[in-house]
């Protein structure tokens, strides 16, 4: 895991001065291995739009296509979903599902009202990220965090900050490879095909500060071997 601290007035990233714990079952063997260094954001253009081989990773596409996966789609068959299999038959829904069934509640609670919404991040600024060197991914994992006048907002792979106040963006969209440091997720330049070179990074969650005035972003890095596939 990597972490950036985002001083607010500038917007220049700056890598925290955090340690990696690696910890086995003797406190003796415990070491600790610091990271440091900057960042900024920086606005790239946008790629162009269209299917283009590989939308996935190949490792996502090798489970989707028939690895150990689960949640196939409704009225086809896959290991593990549907109904005679085994233990794993009790953790789906069933199909088809049933009526949902939603209690009344108060829309807002007194004193309460939406001061301003605003459009955050999408998937086709996501994939497009990076001049188009990203990859298509599901499902839109969100981190969202206020401070100071700021919105920051990472959607999967890629990273935006806003104005609090009008929701208008400040900066460009940025992908989380290149924000942290990374290569890009993958060269889309034939011929003759493309090249898969970067790690995958997931799961961003993003903390601000107000004691620092800075805004935490953290997020899971997975390694890939020379094919693009997790290596552990």
């Amino acid at each position: 895991m990597r972490v950036r601290l985002v001083p607010l007035a500038i917007f220049a990233g700056v890598i925290a001065a955090c340690a990696t714990v690696f910890a086995s079952s003797a406190l003796a063997d415990t070491r600790q291995i610091p990271s440091g260094g900057t960042t900024q954001m920086r606005s790239t253009p946008l790629g162009v739009d269209g299917i283009q081989f590989p939308e996935l990773r190949p490792s996502d596409l090798e489970e989707e296509e028939g690895g150990d996966v689960v949640n196939k789609p409704p009225g086809k068959k896959g290991k593990g979903h549907g109904k005679g299999h085994g233990k794993d038959k009790d953790i789906f829904p069933k199909d088809p599902l049933p009526p949902p069934k939603v209690r009344s509640s108060d829309i807002r609670s007194a004193g309460g009202e939406l001061k301003i919404s605003f459009e955050g991040l999408n998937h086709r600024q996501q994939r497009l990220a990076n001049g188009g060197n990203q990859f298509s991914l599901e499902p839109p994992d969100q981190a969202l965090c206020v401070g100071n006048g700021y919105t920051v907002e990472s959607t999967n792979s890629v990273i935006r900050v806003f104005s609090s106040a009008s929701g208008a963006p400040l900066t460009g969209v940025q992908d989380l490879n290149s924000f942290f440091g990374y290569p890009p997720a993958i060269l889309r330049n034939p011929p003759p095909e493309p090249s898969i070179i970067g790690p995958n990074v997931i799961d961003p969650v993003c903390l601000y500060d107000p004691e620092n005035n800075r805004f935490v972003v953290a997020i899971t890095t997975l390694d890939v071997d020379e094919d693009g596939g997790f290596n552990g």
